[in-house]
C-alpha cells in the first residue's frame, strides 16, 4: 500500500527503524539484504558519465543485462510517443532534464549509449523499433542529434520525424554551453583539471572539470596558462564549469600521500607556488570573474576569493571546511577573508564552524561571499551572465597593487583572539584539537609577531600553519577518519 501506510515494498521495524524488504514469493518481510557487484565498484571510478554508462550496459553478467534491459525499455517507450505527445524529440528531452533533473533526456541517453549499437541490440532481442528510430537507422544516420558549426558558432540539429531530416535547433538567447562551444571551436589548452575555451568578444574561459581538486602541477599550470593568455590575447577571463558541481572540495587522498611520506618540504613548496599563482590571478592585468554554482569548496573556493568579481547561481553550497579534517584553508582563504571582513574573530568563527551555505544569500550572510556579488536565477544563463558582467568591467578595470602594509595587530590582537578561543573551549564548543587549529588560525590572523605585515608574508604564515598541523597526530587521525568514513572526527 505504500510507505504512508507504514508498509510498501519496504518498511521500518523496531525502535532502530531497521529497513525490511518484502519477499515477492512469500509476501513476508525480512531484513533488507545488500548486494555487492565488483563490476559496479570498478566502473563507478570512471569519471566520464557517457563512458561510464556505455561500459555499464555492455558489462558481462547480470549487471549489464539488467541495466541494458531497463534503459532499453525507457528509451524505446519514449521514442514510441513521438509524435503522439510531442512532434519533436526536443521537448521530451527538455521535460526530463528540466522537470526531473535528469542529466540526459531519453533521446540524448540513446545517443550517449550509442544509437546504432542500442538499436541493433533491440532488434536482436526481437523488439519492434519505434518509427522514429527505424527512420534514423534506415537513413544511415548515427543518432537523434548531431553537432555542426557555422563560422565557429555551434549548431545542434535534431531528427524531425515529419520531414525525416535533420533540422536546426533554435538558439536560446543568453545561454552559453561550453560543451557545444568546444565541439565547434575546440579548446585552446586542456588537462585533467581544466580547459581553456574562447568565448569570443575578447573573453577567455577557464572551465573547471571538477569534482575535486588538488594543489598539484596540472592545477597550477592551467591557472598560469590562463593568466598568460589573458595578458597577451584577451580582455577578460571567466572561471566557470559545466559539471554537476563547480568543484566539491579538495582531493584529500593526494594530500594524505604527502603526509604519509612526510614530504613536508614538497608540501610547503606546492603551497607556496599555489599562493603565488593565486596572487597573480588577484592582481591580473585584466578583470577576472568566477561563475560559481552548486557545491563550491576547497580550491574552487580559493579561486573565487582571488577574482575581482563573482557571479553565482542562487543554488550555491559554498564553504571552507578544511578545519573539519584538521587543517586551515590551503589556498589563502584565511588571508582573503581577513582582508575583506577586517575582523579576525569573525573569520576564526566562520572557519571553525566549517559550515556550508544552503544558498547564495546565506553565503553572503555567513561571510563567504562579498556583498557586491551578482546573482543568476537560471543556471543555464550563468556563464553568459558572467561573460556580460566581466565585459562591463573592462573599460574601468584598474590592476591593483599587492598589499605590503596590512595592519594585523600582532601579539595584542592574538591575545584577544586566544581569549575568545578559551571561552569557546570552556563552553564545550571546541574539542582539544579544535583549540590547536584555532590557535594556528589566531597566529595567522594576527600577523604572527608583526603588527604590520605584507599579504605575501601573511600567506607564508598560512602555509606554515598547514604544514605544522599536517605533522600532528590529531590531524592525521582526522584526515584518516574523513577518508575512511566521509565525516568529521571530533578529537
Amino acid at each position: 500500500l505504500g510507505d504512508k501506510t507504514g508498509a510498501g515494498f519496504y518498511k521500518r521495524v523496531g525502535a532502530a527503524k531497521e529497513l525490511h524488504a518484502i519477499d515477492w514469493r512469500t509476501l513476508e518481510y525480512h531484513p533488507a539484504a545488500t548486494s555487492s557487484f565488483p563490476q559496479l565498484a570498478a566502473l563507478a571510478k570512471v569519471a566520464d558519465l557517457p563512458h561510464r554508462l556505455r561500459s555499464l550496459v555492455q558489462a558481462d553478467g547480470v549487471v549489464g543485462k539488467f541495466l541494458s534491459r531497463v534503459l532499453s525499455d525507457y528509451v524505446e517507450y519514449a521514442a514510441s510517443l513521438v509524435p503522439e505527445i510531442s512532434d519533436r524529440i526536443v521537448e521530451i528531452d527538455r521535460a526530463m532534464r528540466w522537470g526531473y533533473g535528469h542529466t540526459f533526456g531519453p533521446f540524448e541517453l540513446w545517443d550517449t549509449l550509442g544509437f546504432s549499437t542500442t538499436a541493433q541490440r533491440m532488434i536482436a532481442e526481437r523488439r519492434t523499433l519505434p518509427p522514429i528510430a527505424r527512420a534514423i537507422l534506415d537513413s544511415g544516420e548515427v543518432g537523434f542529434y548531431r553537432d555542426t558549426a557555422v563560422e565557429g558558432e555551434p549548431i545542434v540539429e535534431y531528427f524531425d520525424l515529419a520531414t525525416r531530416s535533420f533540422r536546426s535547433l533554435e538558439l536560446t538567447p543568453g545561454v552559453l554551453v561550453l560543451s557545444d562551444l568546444k565541439k565547434a571551436r575546440g579548446v585552446l589548452e586542456r588537462n585533467d583539471w581544466a580547459s581553456l575555451v574562447d568565448l569570443r568578444d575578447g573573453v577567455l574561459c577557464m572551465e573547471l572539470h571538477g569534482p575535486k581538486d588538488t594543489v598539484d602541477t596540472p592545477t597550477i599550470e592551467m591557472v598560469k596558462a590562463a593568466i598568460s593568455l589573458l595578458s597577451t590575447d584577451y580582455d577578460a577571463l571567466v572561471i566557470a564549469g559545466e559539471s554537476a558541481d563547480f568543484a566539491s572540495g579538495t582531493n584529500l587522498q593526494s594530500l594524505w600521500t604527502l603526509i604519509e611520506a612526510e614530504h613536508w618540504t614538497e608540501l610547503a613548496s606546492r603551497l607556496e607556488t599555489w599562493h603565488e599563482v593565486l596572487l597573480n590571478l588577484k592582481y591580473a592585468p585584466k578583470p577576472v570573474i568566477a561563475a560559481a554554482y552548486g557545491r563550491t569548496s576547497g580550491i574552487a573556493y580559493d579561486l573565487l576569493q582571488y577574482t575581482c568579481a563573482v557571479q553565482v547561481h542562487a543554488e550555491l553550497y559554498l564553504g571552507a571546511n578544511e578545519t573539519s579534517y584538521g587543517l586551515v584553508p590551503l589556498g589563502g582563504a584565511t588571508t582573503q577573508l581577513l582582508l575583506r571582513m577586517h575582523d579576525p574573530i569573525a573569520v576564526l568563527d566562520l572557519l571553525m564552524k566549517a559550515s556550508t551555505s544552503s544558498s547564495a544569500a546565506e553565503a553572503v550572510a555567513l561571510g563567504y561571499l562579498p556583498k557586491d556579488f551578482a546573482l543568476t536565477m537560471n543556471k543555464r544563463r550563468l556563464i553568459a551572465d558572467a561573460k556580460a558582467r566581466v565585459l562591463s568591467l573592462v573599460s574601468s578595470y584598474q590592476r591593483g597593487d599587492r598589499a605590503d602594509a596590512l595592519v594585523t595587530g600582532g601579539a595584542l590582537v592574538r591575545d584577544q583572539v586566544e581569549r575568545h578561543i578559551e571561552r569557546k573551549q570552556a563552553d564545550g564548543q571546541f574539542s582539544p584539537h579544535d583549540v590547536t587549529i584555532a590557535r594556528s588560525l589566531a597566529y595567522v590572523l594576527s600577523g604572527g609577531d608583526e603588527r604590520i605585515i605584507s599579504e605575501q608574508e601573511l600567506l607564508r604564515l598560512e602555509r606554515d600553519a598547514v604544514v605544522s598541523l599536517c605533522q600532528t597526530q590529531a590531524t592525521k587521525e582526522r584526515l584518516s577518519h574523513w577518508l575512511t568514513h566521509g565525516k568529521a572526527l571530533r578529537n
